[in-house]
């Protein structure tokens, strides 16, 4: 395959997922048929079927995609904080803690953090509309053993950089529930904004390991 039908290949199948997410969005997960995908991303049905054989295969691509990002952005964050450190630069683990937990909180869009809301949203909508299928639990499994290796990795380093005893199952926990929970409130109220998110996970981090 030549690099141009490459790149045609990965920008539908982007289009594909991008009118998915926007279907089930607006109009609710039982809209996000192949045929509306198909028209809502300007192809026909059976090139929609050439990308995503089956609607379950769309639908996991849904949820790939959502995770292969956040790991994205996670890795970027990982990658300043190496540079830094190889530059001579004091780097404060506290504020990259709070830096890679914002990641997985839906803030994005218009230069915010993470990812956003409808991506969330519509996360949330294939999971719930399909709780039996395996393929998805397998998926919604190492997500969120994911994210609970991150809490845990974020309070392991809060307690190296503090000089502080922590139970990190505990800590995880916490962080996770706060985590999850923010989320949700985020999901509810459009109020509830980036600023509000950290100052509320920096108040648990500080929590977790007292300044001193």
């Amino acid at each position: 395959m030549d690099p141009m039908t490459r790149l045609t290949a990965a920008r539908r199948r982007t289009d594909a997922l991008t009118a998915a997410r926007r279907l089930i969005v607006d109009r609710g997960i039982e809209a996000a048929s192949v045929r509306n995908v198909a028209e809502e991303a300007g192809m026909s049905a059976g090139s929609l079927r050439h990308i995503f054989p089956s609607h379950d295969d769309l639908f996991i691509a849904l949820l790939e995609d959502a995770e292969a990002t956040t790991r994205a952005r996670i890795a970027e964050v990982d990658r300043r904080t190496l540079a830094a450190r190889e530059a001579g630069r004091s780097v404060d683990f506290r504020q990259v803690a709070l830096e890679l937990l914002m990641q997985i909180e839906p803030f994005g869009g218009g230069g915010g953090t993470g990812g956003t809301r409808s991506e969330l949203l519509a996360q949330l909508a294939v999971l719930t509309a399909n709780p039996g299928n395996g393929r998805l639990a397998r998926i919604r499994r190492q997500t969120g053993e994911a994210i609970d290796g991150l809490c845990a990795d974020v309070v392991r380093g809060l307690a190296a950089a503090s000089g502080v005893s922590v139970d990190v199952a505990a800590g995880a926990l916490e962080l996770r529930l706060l985590v999850d929970g923010i989320a949700l409130r985020a999901l509810e109220n459009p109020d509830f904004g980036e600023a509000d998110a950290s100052r509320i996970l920096a108040g648990a981090l500080d929590r977790l390991a007292p300044r001193r």
